[in-house]
């Protein structure tokens, strides 16, 4: 994230992996962390599934809580 300094890792949908690797200054990661929560909190309340189309095939995931 160019504003706040880190680095920020997403696995590529073809690893079976859910983390994201954020490294940086504490307080870039701490704003990058609070950042990425708002997304993923404004993402969870408006999108009730998300088709993810690769090379695998069709997989649906669940964002409603």
């Amino acid at each position: 994230m160019e504003r706040t300094g880190v680095k920020i890792v997403v696995p590529p949908h073809s690893v079976e992996k859910d983390e994201i690797v954020v490294s940086g200054e504490k307080e870039g990661v701490q704003e990058a962390k609070r950042f990425m929560m708002a997304v993923f909190e404004e993402k969870v309340t408006t999108v009730s599934a998300v088709w993810c189309l690769n090379n695998v095939g069709n997989r649906a995931v669940e964002l409603t809580r």
